[in-house]
């Protein structure tokens, strides 16, 4: 299987997905981790560091360095017990994941698998009776990109830490169209009663772990967990890649 690798890599040198220089053996992140983003682009991804909400992950406003609940969080605590996301949905991280929703590129999403592994081992670690569910497309959408960057990301982490994951049971029944076309009042109406349990053997009594790739008002990740709790899972929590601030939209 390396050899097989060492030759497309050959053929087709990889790319770092972030400022698109070619990768090589000095890239000691892709020989050790198969990450497609060279060194220099890793040392520089946006960490969201403290101030921070402890729930949603919200960056919060430089006024103390201690971490503590966002507006939104304080006025209508969400049904996820928190979104845990290593870095800012900002700069080349930003436009790599575009590249990933919207263009096509599928790779990427290996790529923010593996990335996201690196950091999750502190949620893993506390749940007694996990189950990994990535948030899932509407069938319509799907067929257009193709594939889920959710399912793909989810994947990895699945492997890595060695916990089921489930794709069938959570299922978006209502296409209402992207997320990052709305305002945020909008988009917590765009996904009510979007989302459906197929069943709930699978997750009753069950700590689910969320997958997503980018959490802006955390509106999709808040109504999958109300679904979730209601078909009797145990608790909720949630990781993605990146985190944006309320201002921001996916494109």
């Amino acid at each position: 299987m390396a050899i097989f690798q060492h030759l497309i890599d050959l053929i087709y040198p990889p790319r770092c997905h972030i400022c698109g220089e070619f990768l090589n053996e000095k890239c000691f992140l892709y020989e050790r981790d198969g990450l497609e983003i060279c060194d220099r682009c890793f040392q520089k991804l946006p960490l969201i560091r403290s101030p921070k909400c402890p729930v949603c992950s919200l960056p919060l406003p430089a006024v103390n360095l201690t971490d503590h609940l966002c507006y939104r969080c304080l006025i209508k605590p969400p049904h996820f017990e928190k979104i845990f996301s290593p870095f800012m949905f900002k700069n080349g991280l930003r436009d790599a994941i575009h590249n990933m929703k919207y263009n096509g590129r599928r790779q990427i999403a290996d790529t923010m698998g593996r990335l996201l592994s690196m950091y999750v081992e502190p949620i893993v670690r506390g749940l007694r009776y996990p189950l990994i569910i990535p948030v899932p497309l509407h069938k319509k959408r799907l067929r257009e990109r193709g594939y889920n960057q959710s399912v793909i990301i989810a994947g990895h982490i699945s492997r890595h830490f060695e916990i089921a994951l489930d794709f069938d049971t959570l299922i978006r029944g209502i296409n209402n169209g992207p997320q990052a076309e709305l305002p945020m009042k909008e988009r917590i109406k765009n996904v009510k009663n979007a989302f459906s349990v197929n069943g709930n053997r699978n997750i009753k009594g069950k700590e689910i772990l969320m997958v997503d790739d980018v959490a802006t008002t955390g509106s999709t990740l808040n109504e999958c967990a109300r679904v979730l709790l209601k078909a009797g899972a145990k608790r909720v929590l949630c990781v993605v890649v990146a985190r944006a601030t309320l201002k921001q939209n996916i494109k």
